[in-house]
């Protein structure tokens, strides 16, 4: 396996200089379409969405005085995300039926709802039914904590090094997933992770790398965590992997910044 990994680094840089130009003029045209395309589609949505995220609240309220639906909430939810999965479903089909009551439309984005049930399982209140996760988030920031320069040095390549020492370029980093651990539900966690991601993306365009995506992004992301002191890394990934990741499949949860 080595050995074809080291043929296939011989045969890359072998290429000619014009074909690797060629290839990054290529990709450097496919990805600014694509971010422009991205960015008409984020504007179209939230265009049509935040009057309607307005009116929704409202009703989301009116509907909670009237039907008391956290009342569904039990501790079998963590028990698996399935069954936090099912009680959302329940939760979710009980506004949709009160809407059609009313004489509205049922509604095809959930993020409110989910937002709206998240509030009254908060972290905290996660971390009473996970104690082995207190103990993860502690182990994790201990060895993060040790080994900090040897994990800088494996995870920043070398156009990132000097990144390290420019508190212009770092502070908004760090910022950002600060209120990744701050934040108050899983979208609004998810909405911050994509934050971070879209920094990235402008960090390695400011450095001129041609090619932005995954795997320019990851490093960065990674830089960032070890940077900040990450005491509750570990619990945040598994809240949000927990009561967001096993809904969205089934309900559609559109989550902006992306």
């Amino acid at each position: 396996f080595e050995e074809l990994i080291d043929l296939m680094k011989q045969k890359f840089e072998q290429r000619d200089s014009e074909r690797k130009e060629e290839v990054i003029r290529i990709s450097s045209m496919s990805t600014k379409i694509k971010n422009v395309k991205n960015m008409k589609d984020r504007l179209e949505i939230m265009q049509k969405t935040q009057l309607l995220n307005a009116f929704q609240y409202q009703l989301v309220e009116k509907w909670s005085k009237e039907n008391n639906p956290t009342s569904l909430l039990n501790e079998t939810i963590y028990q698996s995300p399935e069954q936090f999965s099912n009680c959302f479903g329940l939760i979710a089909d009980n506004f949709n039926n009160w809407l059609v009551s009313n004489g509205f439309q049922k509604i095809s984005d959930y993020s409110i709802i989910h937002n709206y049930v998240m509030s009254a399982i908060p972290l905290d209140l996660f971390l009473q039914f996970r104690k082995n996760l207190q103990d993860e988030d502690r182990i994790f920031y201990q060895k993060v904590r040790d080994r900090k320069d040897e994990l800088l040095e494996n995870v920043c390549e070398e156009w990132m090094k000097p990144l390290l020492h420019n508190k212009k370029l770092i502070e908004p980093l760090l910022n950002t997933i600060g209120a990744f651990y701050s934040a108050k539900t899983p979208i609004e966690k998810v909405i911050q992770i994509n934050k971070l991601r879209k920094k990235a993306d402008q960090i390695t365009t400011r450095e001129g790398i041609n090619e932005i995506g995954a795997d320019q992004q990851l490093p960065i992301v990674l830089m960032t965590m070890i940077l900040s002191q990450p005491k509750h890394y570990m619990s945040n990934l598994e809240y949000i992997d927990y009561f967001y990741s096993s809904t969205y499949k089934i309900y559609p949860i559109l989550v902006t910044d992306q």
